[in-house]
């Protein structure tokens, strides 16, 4: 069912269903993130306190397609207590300096993107993946092209970089 006016809450309500994440929204704008704060979702053009949205310079992203991203298993933790999550990883074929690390691959957690596409897709009638062409960044995620101006929703979702340590 698509729809042109989308309620804020009820979205991100889907969302929590469908990710497991949890969503704070920020008092008086349309704008929350979640509590891992790598999503995050709000109105087309809506102001957001700087620390919770990103900065993308939109004239330097590309669209993208969900077969763009190659998959990928990792598992974390130490021999007996592992974990298992799952990501969609995009190679840049160009490496980039990113948090003190070089790197031309970044990933996007498997479910957190394939559940928003989904939900954009199912809400708007279809969705557009954006990607920094050159500088890994968080992924932008619409309900409409770049360009279009719909009102409806943006989502974001934080890189993560590979080559970067994890705790075990």
């Amino acid at each position: 069912m698509v729809q042109e006016e989308v309620d804020f809450k009820d979205f991100l309500k889907s969302v929590e269903e469908r990710t497991g994440l949890k969503f704070k929204p920020e008092p008086g704008i349309n704008w929350a993130l979640d509590d891992t704060k790598v999503v995050g979702i709000g109105l087309e053009g809506v102001p957001a306190p700087p620390k919770t949205r990103p900065k993308l310079n939109l004239e330097d992203c590309k669209e993208i397609e969900l077969t763009d991203f190659t998959p990928e298993v990792v598992t974390y933790g130490a021999k007996g207590s592992t974990s298992i999550s799952f990501y969609l990883i995009y190679d840049y074929k160009k490496p980039a300096s990113i948090l003190g690390v070089k790197t031309s691959k970044v990933g996007y957690n498997a479910v957190w993107l394939h559940a928003l596409a989904n939900l954009f897709k199912q809400t708007y009638g279809e969705v557009h993946l954006y990607i920094h062409k050159e500088i890994p960044q968080p992924l932008l995620l619409r309900g409409k092209s770049l360009g279009e101006e719909y009102g409806g929703l943006e989502a974001y979702i934080a890189p993560r970089i590979p080559e970067l340590p994890r705790p075990e």
